[in-house]
């Protein structure tokens, strides 16, 4: 090997050769790469659904809610199952309270419902009426005998009438 010329590192005046796996920004990647790919592929699937439950509970209104149970009641009259249909009077009257009196019944005894009523400046006939209806469903829907479903289509005429009357108390007060 004496004949040979001595050994270059590089060519003449050429700059020196840069590769990709020489950059900084690269090493930071594939080392915060790892990481970040757990935490996606693990929570990723759980916070979508997350996201999705709390956008569809975050755009229903006190008031929406009772036009559905309002629907709901509607429909069950038609079905002729007086316990269903005294089972949605009773969901649709507590939240007619909650909607347009600001009382929650249902945290409430059903000797204490017309007072607290009264107090939130509901007439004490339309109180009364209400309490009356709220028994009347009771009754029907524990005990096989009392109900037919001809009284609770009555009773779902009459908690119908109720809740107009409490929405024009709130018209009076706003």
């Amino acid at each position: 090997m004496a004949g040979l010329p001595p050994l270059r590192d590089g060519l003449a005046n050429a700059p020196p050769k840069k590769h990709l796996t020489d950059h900084p920004a690269l090493l930071l990647f594939a080392l915060a790469f790892s990481p970040l790919a757990f935490v996606f592929a693990a929570g990723g699937k759980n916070l979508g659904s997350r996201l999705r439950a709390r956008a569809q509970t975050r755009h229903v209104s006190p008031e929406a809610i009772l036009v559905k149970r309002t629907n709901e009641a509607k429909s069950a009259g038609k079905n002729g199952d007086a316990r269903a249909l005294d089972a949605a009077v009773v969901k649709m009257v507590e939240q007619a309270t909650i909607v347009r009196a600001d009382v929650n019944v249902r945290a409430l005894s059903i000797d204490e419902i017309e007072d607290a009523l009264v107090v939130r400046g509901i007439g004490r006939d339309v109180a009364h009426d209400l309490v009356e209806l709220l028994r009347g469903c009771e009754e029907s829907r524990f005990v096989p005998e009392a109900g037919s479903i001809d009284a609770s289509r009555d009773r779902l005429a009459r908690a119908l009438a109720a809740i107009d009357d409490l929405g024009k108390r709130k018209e009076k007060s706003s």
